[in-house]
């Protein structure tokens, strides 16, 4: 099988997709009344700040990375 080619765009689109759900959630841990949950704190620390984070540099420097990656991915064969 083939493996499929994910154009540019479609990154972008799940990092962006990505990026607005992790900020919803911490959103809503920063405004909402979860009090009562105190499981989510642990998970928003370790999870979703981190994801945020992540997400946000890849979306602000993914040309620089990818221009990084590409040239030693050419140079590898598939077997």
């Amino acid at each position: 099988m083939p493996a499929r080619k994910v154009s540019n765009k479609q990154i972008r689109d799940i990092q962006r997709i990505v990026h607005l759900i992790a900020a919803l959630v911490l959103l809503f841990y920063v405004y909402g009344p979860l009090d009562g949950a105190p499981g989510l704190a642990p998970l928003l620390r370790f999870a979703v700040l981190p994801l945020l984070v992540v997400t946000g540099l890849l979306m602000w420097q993914w040309t620089r990375l990818r221009k990084l990656v590409t040239p030693s991915l050419r140079g590898t064969a598939l077997p």
